[in-house]
C-alpha cells in the first residue's frame, strides 16, 4: 500500500503515461481506501449456515450472500470492491440499463447493478460453483428474467452457446461453452446494451473484439479491468479508439508496478454524444 502522494510524484516524473495526473491522484487515492478496506474486510463478516452441497452462507455489511465451502478469502475483496465502487457503478449504471457482467464471480456486481437501476443484467460465468452462487444469491431476480446467467470461456471460436435454466443449475452440471457477445446479443434479441464489465483476467480484448458489432450498434459505457499483465491498457484503448465512436477514456484505480511506473488497474470508456 502506496501513500497517493508518492504514487502522484511518480505519475508527474513519468510523461509517457496513458492517465492524466489528475486520474492518477484519484486512483492513487481509490488503491489506497480498497486496501485499506481489505485488512479490514474479514471482520465484517458471520456465518448463517452450511449446506451438505459445498456452499457457505455468509452476511457482510453490504448484504448475504453464499460462496463455494473455502472461498472466505475472496470476501474481504468482494467488500472492498463494493466500498469503493472500483467498477464506477454508481456513475455508470442508471434506471433501466441492461448491463452485461463479463466474469460475473459470485453476483455481487449485479447486485450493485440491480440496486443502481439496471432492468436487466446478463451474468457470464465459467465456474460451476459460483454459477450456482449466482442463482442462489439472485433467486428472485434470475426468476424474473432480470438476472439471465450464461457459461463461459467467450472467445471467438463459436457462436453457440447454451443458457442457463435457473430451475436446473447445479454445482457440478453447469455447461461450459465459448460465447460470442454479439451473438448472445443478437439472441435475447436486447434492443439495447447500456454498460459492459470486463473483468476476465488476461482476455479483455479477445472479448472486447467478439462485441464489435454491439459497440458500435449500441455505444455502451465500457469497464475494463487492466490488472493482469496480459490485458494492456495501451491495446485496449487504441483497439476501442479504432472503432470511431469517439469514446472517452478515463483512468480508475491504479498501482505501481515493479519498475515503479504507474499503471490503471481500471479503465472506463464513454462514448460521447452523437
Amino acid at each position: 500500500m502506496y501513500p497517493p502522494l508518492l504514487v502522484w510524484g511518480l505519475a508527474v516524473s513519468d510523461r509517457k503515461s496513458m492517465c492524466t495526473v489528475e486520474e492518477i491522484q484519484l486512483g492513487a487515492e481509490m488503491r489506497w481506501a480498497f486496501d485499506k478496506a481489505l485488512s479490514v474486510g474479514q471482520g465484517n463478516l458471520r456465518l448463517i449456515e452450511s449446506d451438505p452441497d459445498g456452499f457457505v452462507h455468509w452476511e457482510a455489511s453490504f448484504g448475504e450472500f453464499w460462496l463455494p465451502q473455502g472461498s472466505i478469502g475472496a470476501m474481504p475483496t468482494l467488500l472492498a470492491q463494493q466500498l469503493v465502487d472500483i467498477y464506477g457503478v454508481r456513475s455508470l449504471i442508471g434506471p433501466g440499463d441492461v448491463v452485461i457482467d463479463c466474469d460475473a464471480r459470485f453476483g455481487t456486481y449485479a447486485r450493485q447493478a440491480l440496486r443502481a437501476g439496471a432492468a436487466k443484467v446478463i451474468a457470464i460465468e465459467s465456474d460451476p460453483a459460483r454459477v450456482e452462487c449466482i442463482r442462489r444469491n439472485l433467486e428472485e431476480e434470475v426468476e424474473s428474467k432480470r438476472v439471465v446467467i450464461y457459461s463461459y470461456p467467450m472467445d471467438l471460436r463459436s457462436e453457440e452457446f447454451p443458457e442457463l435454466d435457473s430451475r436446473d443449475i447445479a454445482a457440478d452440471r453447469a455447461v461450459r461453452s465459448p460465447i460470442h457477445i454479439d451473438t448472445l446479443v443478437r439472441k435475447l434479441n436486447l434492443k439495447r446494451v447500456d454498460v459492459i464489465k470486463f473483468d476476465v483476467k488476461g482476455a479483455a480484448l479477445l472479448l472486447l473484439e467478439g462485441a464489435e458489432e454491439t459497440l458500435t450498434t449500441y455505444r455502451p459505457r465500457l469497464v475494463v479491468s487492466t490488472e493482469h499483465a496480459a490485458d494492456d491498457g495501451v491495446e485496449i484503448t487504441e483497439w476501442i479508439t479504432a472503432l470511431g465512436q469517439d469514446y472517452q477514456t478515463e483512468c480508475g484505480i491504479c498501482s505501481l508496478g515493479s519498475d515503479w511506473k504507474v499503471k490503471p488497474d481500471m479503465i472506463t470508456f464513454q462514448a460521447l454524444s452523437p
